[in-house]
């Protein structure tokens, strides 16, 4: 994949005799600015993969979510409109192709009082058996284990959504 035709990088080419290029000049001055970029977990239904996400994760819709597709965000407390926090794309994988699990880590402030937000939410929302329809499903989402201190020096913990996407949640020590 080059550039456009009509674009120029100002790099000049001598040709050596085996035909590689030489750059005899600077290339192009960067020209734009990355602005953010937002994450996509390919998931198997939107509507049934949004209450882990919303219930317990503590993202929140933005727009209006269809059977597609999903922006959800999470904004730092306090934070006005559109400043801090994660944002992450959910997009319903294609009916004939395997659903591609993805990997996510997200730095926090304090892994263990999201844990203890996390399990408390889990607790919260736990099915009840004797409801045939519960208000709240999570299908096999979980949080996989205690927060942990690595070797690399880091606290973290995984969760798992029910396609098998995980987020590590981390906390530099």
């Amino acid at each position: 994949m080059g550039l456009p035709a009509n674009a120029t990088t100002g790099v000049k080419y001598n040709f050596e005799e085996d035909g590689s290029p030489q750059i005899k000049s600077l290339p192009p001055q960067i020209l734009a600015t990355f602005k953010r970029a937002i994450p996509s977990f390919s998931v198997t239904h939107i509507p049934t993969a949004l209450p882990w996400y919303k219930e317990v994760l503590g993202f929140a819709v933005v727009g209006a979510a269809d059977a597609g597709r999903a922006e959800l965000h999470r904004a730092e407390p306090g934070a006005r409109k559109g400043e801090g926090g994660v944002s992450l794309y959910l997009r319903k994988a294609a009916a004939d192709e395997p659903v591609p699990k993805g990997s996510l880590w997200i730095e926090v402030d304090s892994v263990d009082n999201l844990y203890a937000e996390l399990s408390y939410k889990m607790e919260k929302y736990a099915q009840d058996l004797s409801n045939y329809f519960p208000p709240h499903h999570f299908g096999s989402s979980k949080i996989l284990a205690k927060p942990r201190n690595t070797s690399w020096g880091q606290r973290e913990m995984t969760c798992v959504d029910a396609g098998g996407n995980s987020i590590v949640f981390f906390q530099v020590l």
